[in-house]
């Protein structure tokens, strides 16, 4: 490129050089000054946007509390239409934002209203108001033209219930002109538009007011927004924002001028939400940059051309003139006159050039000298090379160096020994004169495939298998070739390739394939056992007396079925194989057994319960089944196995002892129901003697007294621990989800009220939620948190903690604890491990648990420490007990 050129102009382009770095840096923080300027810009217009967002979302919110409100009022339920009439007219005088605010019936007939005393009209063609009353929730309305006032709004509609039954609704329309105004008091730049779209893009406000949206209409003009006034820029930005949330983005408006815009989505209500955007032109904001940017350039511009000129004038005096002496000389130097030399004058030896000639000078003797020492360094690399030859002939591989136009480079004696290297071979024939063959011996290398054309290629490799065939090696010789390039200034300028003979390691290798053989010949062996034993197993589970199953990876196909299954159910392989077998099942179990799949599944946990199947003389056999999936390698599901025990019998003696404990339960109902009335006749005797003796009596009778009334009372609490237990086993499950979270805090709140002067640190877990009975929950969870109030009484530094662990609740204190060999006294009736001086209590309240926890299939555990605390851990079904199961309980 400067070969060419003169000294001149190379010391103008030094000086450009180092000035237009400096040209170029400006310029960079101009432009990085310009960028950081619109991105400060990209984030107000989406801090803009949010808080315009936010805004309507506070307007939604005031819409909702007022109609809130209205539906509340008792008022609302008995219309009195002129006052009524009235109420809404002074409402919307107070909130004039409001174009129209109401209440209609629900067939449309609007009752009363802000607008027209005495003119009836109908809203049941709204869409808002068919909304209303599908969802019976708080509707947000498309825009539409008012049919009273002619004016742009967007309607707002909330059921008036009477307990869970809606009588009417109320409705609210928010005049979007005036709602427009709030956005004028946003201080924005004066190229700045504020806009609020709904969700189809159509426009709702905007500041400043846009030229195609009126603030009215005629009464004949269409009752909803046209879809004309949805641009293609609003509707992109507003398929963004309901995608992102909020952002900035850039696009061209309806006018095509390019705009920034930034956008935030204001809360959802049904399906209705809506857009706020805050947009600038682009070339507002790239204007000031861009006058600056131009001045810079113009500025550089003006610099690098007073350089430049300057560097040519000087250079050409005190430069170009001493330099073309040099130059002469070096010509003479190129020519082979060693002995030329710069001729120094006085004037000029002390300057830069006088220093460069005197170097030059000696640069000029130091060639003569190297010229010396170039011919002794030839003579003895004539020495190395020959000491080269005699390492690589020395060497048992095959070495052989070519250039890139094939010409050997090198070879050793023993390549010389393989290969017919005189011979004249071109890339196209080598294989060919070489006789490079694959390893069976028949079929020739490809040119493109020899080693020495993957080497020229750039490609290097090890182990490439060659069997070569000559004239040299007519018994041929299996070779293993390594290649690679050889790599020079300008890239490759050959390959080398090294042949190892590997003929005697392949005759051993071939009495390893005859060994791998007879291994192969085991295995097919021990594969032919295997068979022999899957049969085995398979009929075995032919045979097996409980029902076994097989489904595919999803559960939806039966895949294999035992005899067992078609003695119980009937029918034939192709009736059930290929099948889901839930017509089997009883209809009442199969929702539950769909469940419990459902969770297995997901889980990838057994798969496991309690169902009927309808056995082939119409008759239902209860079977606990327990299915697992087989895994492959991956994790991934092959298939599930399971059976089905028939536990019918079981079932009927389980009925029996049920139907005795019920009658054991409503016997001890009965007995305690009826002690009441004895038991209160004892301590009303017992008060009236007391009374009766007053201070005549000795001590002796008032202790003994006292003792009856004490008795009383413990009586009476064990009475009512009875009958509260009788309650829990006879009452109706009432099946839903639970907040143990909220439970629990509330039961821990009552505790510290009715224990004021206790300081006792209560841990309850966020989330903690379970599906069962609410108020059977929240019994067990207050013998829980009471008995760990209780229990925890004598520490200065008690602690309650509520929880759960791998689907486990539990309830934890540090209180005294117990000796685990009494664990199993703890859940049976009137067991108690202390003394009422110790601890006062009934012996009821964990009988009563075990009881809950047991018709929530579920279960409950104790583990405790004497001195370190006790928790209680319980399970809970995911699912209600099957509707057999239920109705058998009570």
């Amino acid at each position: 490129m400067w070969g060419s050129t003169s000294l001149q102009v190379r010391l103008a382009a030094l000086v450009l050089a180092a000035v237009v770095p400096l040209a170029v840096l400006s310029l960079w923080f101009t432009t990085r000054e310009a960028a950081e300027a619109e991105q400060r810009i990209r984030g107000q217009l989406q801090l803009a946007a949010s808080l315009v967002a936010s805004g309507q979302d506070r307007t939604i919110e005031a819409v909702e509390h007022l109609l809130g409100a209205m539906s509340a009022m008792d008022q609302f339920r008995a219309v009195d239409r002129p006052a009524c009439d009235r109420y809404f007219e002074s409402l919307r005088d107070r909130f004039p934002v409001y174009s129209n605010i109401g209440i209609a019936d629900l067939n449309g007939d609007v009752q009363c209203n802000a607008n027209g005393r005495g003119v009836k009209f109908n809203i049941h063609d709204r869409p808002y108001f068919r909304e209303v009353l599908k969802t019976q929730q708080f509707v947000m309305g498309e825009p539409i033209i008012g049919r009273l006032t002619g004016r742009f709004v967007i309607p707002f509609v909330r059921p008036v219930m009477d307990g869970q039954r809606m009588v009417s609704v109320v409705f609210a329309t928010l005049d979007l002109e005036r709602a427009s105004k709030s956005l004028s008091r946003i201080e924005l730049p004066t190229s700045a538009r504020v806009m609020v779209l709904d969700g189809r893009g159509a426009p709702l406000m905007s500041n400043p007011a846009l030229p195609s949206a009126p603030a009215s209409v005629p009464a004949s003009a269409p009752a909803s927004v046209p879809a004309s006034a949805v641009g293609s820029a609003h509707l992109a930005i507003v398929q963004r924002a309901l995608l992102a949330g909020a952002g900035v983005t850039e696009l061209d408006d309806e006018a095509g001028q390019h705009r920034l815009y930034g956008f935030a989505t204001t809360r959802q209500i049904g399906a209705e939400r809506w857009v706020a955007i805050v947009s600038m032109s682009r070339a507002d904001i790239a204007g000031a940059s861009g006058d600056a940017l131009r001045t810079e350039i113009l500025v550089i511009a003006m610099g690098l051309l007073l350089a430049a000129s300057g560097a040519w004038i000087i250079g050409g005096r005190i430069f170009v003139q001493p330099a073309r002496q040099i130059l002469g000389v070096v010509q003479r130097l190129e020519r082979g006159e060693l002995d030329a030399r710069v001729p120094l004058q006085a004037r000029t030896s002390r300057g830069d050039f006088g220093r460069i000639g005197g170097a030059f000078n000696l640069m000029a003797e130091s060639l003569q000298l190297r010229q010396h020492d170039l011919e002794s360094e030839l003579e003895r690399n004539r020495a190395a090379y020959e000491m080269l030859d005699q390492v690589v002939n020395s060497m048992q591989e095959a070495l052989v160096a070519m250039d890139n136009y094939g010409r050997i480079l090198m070879h050793n004696q023993a390549a010389q020994q393989l290969f017919p290297l005189s011979a004249h071979v071109t890339a196209a024939t080598r294989a060919q004169t070489w006789g490079l063959f694959h390893p069976d011996g028949k079929t020739i290398y490809h040119a493109n495939d020899v080693p020495m054309a993957r080497g020229l290629r750039g490609e290097s490799g090890g182990q490439l298998p060659i069997f070569v065939r000559n004239s040299l090696v007519p018994q041929g010789r299996m070779l293993q070739a390594s290649y690679q390039p050889i790599r020079g200034p300008q890239g490759i300028a050959g390959a080398l390739v090294v042949c190892t003979d590997v003929t005697e390691l392949r005759e051993r290798e071939n009495d390893l394939y005859e060994l791998n053989a007879g291994l192969e010949a085991r295995i097919a062996e021990r594969t032919a056992e295997l068979t022999r034993q899957e049969a085995l197993y398979r009929t075995l589970a032919e045979q097996a007396p409980e029902v076994v199953w097989n489904t595919d990876a999803s559960g939806t196909r039966l895949t294999f079925l035992n005899q067992a299954w078609y003695e119980l159910v009937g029918g034939t392989p192709q009736d059930w194989l290929g099948r889901s077998g839930i017509g089997a099942i009883h209809p009442d179990d199969r929702a539950a057994v769909a469940s419990n799949w459902r969770h297995s599944q997901a889980a990838l946990t057994p798969f496991a319960g309690v169902r009927r199947l309808r056995a082939k003389d119409g008759t239902y056999h209860t079977t606990s089944y327990r299915g697992t999936p087989v895994l492959d390698d991956q994790g991934e599901v092959m298939f599930w196995v399971g059976i089905d025990a028939d536990i019918t019998g079981l079932k009927s003696i389980e009925r029996a002892l049920r139907a005795s404990n019920q009658e054991l339960e409503a016997f001890s109902y009965s007995v305690s129901h009826d002690l009441r009335a004895p038991l209160g006749a004892i301590a009303g005797f017992s008060q009236a003697l007391n009374a009766r003796l007053g201070d005549s009596g000795d001590e002796r009778s008032r202790h003994y007294l006292a003792r009856i009334q004490a008795g009383v009372v413990k009586m009476e609490q064990l009475i009512e621990g009875l009958l509260s237990l009788a309650r829990v086993a006879r009452s109706t499950l009432v099946w839903g989800p639970v907040n143990i979270t909220g439970l629990a805090r509330e039961l821990a709140a009552e505790l510290q009220e009715q224990h004021p002067k206790r300081s006792v640190q209560v841990t309850v877990e966020d989330g903690l939620s379970a599906q069962g009975d609410a108020r059977l929950l929240r019994i067990a969870l207050e013998n829980l948190l009471g008995n760990a109030w209780k229990f925890s009484s004598e520490r200065g530094d008690a602690r309650v903690e509520v929880g759960r662990r791998d689907g486990v609740f539990f309830v934890r204190d540090n209180g005294v604890g117990f000796d685990m060999a009494y664990a199993d006294k703890l859940f049976v009736a009137f067991q108690r491990l202390h003394t009422d001086k110790e601890f006062p209590g009934t012996g009821i309240g964990l009988a009563t648990v075990r009881r809950i926890v047991a018709r929530h299939q579920g279960r409950v555990w104790v583990e405790s420490r004497e001195g370190a605390g006790t928790t209680f851990f319980f399970t809970l079904g995911d699912s209600p007990p099957p509707t057999w199961k239920m109705a058998e309980s009570q």
